[in-house]
């Protein structure tokens, strides 16, 4: 339940949240840059499991496994499938695209998908605002995808489709959650989503045959950034959820693209071009334009309950 006396501290989780998980983007670059696909996601996932096993196991929420109803278990290995592909792309992007910055700008394409399959698949209604941020949205990854040719080949920079690809991939996995996952713990689907991609992680190092000698700069990088991302920035985003409406966070979270051009200008000294920046901000005010148009929704939604639960009360003093 969000007050207005809390709303602070959801906010001060969803900033630190999303520095976290930009630095996902400067890591896994730096990362992949001494080693190869295979060694990175072996030693990123081994982290990343290894800690949210411990906060699963700390926190009790492993046996909630045995309680799952028959029904639903396909839910999860189909949820680890679906992240196994997102996460491929995700991180085939960052090492495809020269600047994780303008990844990172890219990305703001899953807001859009998530409000375009809410629509087809959830029968949803968006507003005219909200058509206004995915049209703003478009405009601006159109504009940071172009890669300075007019050649119809070469229009778009390498690596657009696979951010594409993710994005769709992406927002998929966030329809299933929302339509089949209601009662599941968010600590137990972020140890799911790690569990299986660790597993994949094995079959593929064991399949390439890369040894699993790495430098240690290399080691090191994948280490900060699976902290960060994957248990870090995933805690602090379930603990804003606590304090503030999925909306408001997505304002701040669509930030991310700042702070990684920021951490990249320390890290690597790179800049996106000009054109390239003004359409990541022109992507960034597209999401933040569908997150402010969702919170009249949130307004009548609580209003409702509310009101609901007003005339329950009135029901049982009758």
């Amino acid at each position: 339940m969000t007050t207005q006396a809390n709303r602070p501290r959801g906010y001060i989780y969803t900033v630190l949240a999303t520095i976290s998980f930009s630095n996902v983007y400067i890591f896994s670059k730096a990362a992949m840059n001494d080693m190869s696909m295979s060694q990175f996601w072996f030693y990123w996932f081994l982290i990343a499991f290894s800690l949210n096993l411990s906060v699963v196991l700390f926190r009790g929420k492993l046996s909630v496994l045995r309680n799952i109803p028959k029904k639903s278990r396909w839910v999860l290995p189909t949820l680890g499938a679906m992240e196994i592909a997102t996460t491929t792309l995700f991180f085939a992007s960052i090492k495809v695209i020269e600047n994780p910055a303008v990844t990172s700008f890219l990305g703001n394409l899953f807001p859009l998908f998530v409000t375009l399959m809410g629509v087809m698949l959830l029968k949803e209604r968006f507003t005219r605002l909200e058509t206004v941020g995915i049209v703003v949205v478009l405009v601006g990854a159109f504009i940071t995808s172009y890669s300075g040719s007019a050649k119809l080949a070469d229009f778009f920079i390498p690596g657009t489709g696979i951010v594409v690809l993710n994005a769709l991939f992406a927002s998929t996995t966030t329809i299933l959650v929302k339509v089949k996952v209601k009662d599941f713990p968010p600590e137990l689907l972020n140890f799911n989503r790690t569990f299986w991609l660790f597993l994949f992680s094995i079959g593929w190092i064991l399949v390439s045959g890369d040894s699993l000698n790495v430098p240690g700069r290399a080691l090191l990088n994948t280490g900060l950034g699976a902290f960060f991302g994957p248990f870090l920035a995933v805690l602090l985003l379930y603990k804003s959820f606590e304090h503030i409406e999925a909306s408001r966070s997505s304002i701040i979270q669509a930030l991310k693209g700042l702070f990684v051009m920021g951490g990249v200008l320390i890290y690597f000294g790179q800049l996106p071009q000009g054109y390239q920046i003004f359409g990541g901000l022109l992507s960034i005010a597209g999401v933040i334009i569908i997150a402010v148009a969702k919170l009249p929704e949130q307004y009548r939604n609580k209003k409702a309950r509310k009101n609901n639960s007003g005339q329950k009360n009135i029901s049982t003093v009758r």
